[in-house]
């Protein structure tokens, strides 16, 4: 079960418990569970929900502020090595990465060449790859 809980859920729990125990999940992932990392929230919520295994996850804030750090830059170089097998690797969050960085128009230069689950978008806006080259990249 995925559950986006709105900004922590604030004065909802006691309806967000209950819709969960409704459901009965055998995994559930919580969106927005912002403040789940203070006075033991998580502990009691996990109690309360009979789900006793969790992880917190912070993502979130690692792209809220890679999206700061963007607006202060000049460019972005996407660092697409082989990973899991995978060759030219490029993650759903390294291409959200990228669509920021378009949105913003910020330079973008890609390592190696792209791979072909994404080529044809990043070929549409015009993304440099200098295969394995850095002395490629311009002003």
């Amino acid at each position: 079960m995925a559950y986006n809980i709105l900004n922590g859920g604030e004065n909802r729990l006691d309806l967000i418990v209950k819709v969960i125990k409704k459901e009965n999940p055998d995994f559930l992932v919580i969106n927005e569970a912002n403040g789940f990392d203070k006075d033991d929230k998580i502990n009691n919520f996990s109690r309360e929900i009979r789900l006793p295994y969790y992880k917190l996850s912070f993502k979130r804030k690692a792209m809220e502020k890679f999206n700061e750090s963007l607006k202060e830059s000049d460019a972005i170089l996407v660092m697409n090595y082989t990973k899991d097998g995978k060759e030219n690797h490029i993650g759903a969050n390294t291409l959200m990465e990228i669509g920021m960085a378009f949105i913003l128009q910020k330079k973008i230069f890609v390592l190696n060449p792209s791979p072909e689950f994404c080529k044809d978008e990043l070929e549409a806006i015009e993304v440099p790859f200098l295969n394995g080259d850095l002395s490629k990249i311009s002003d």
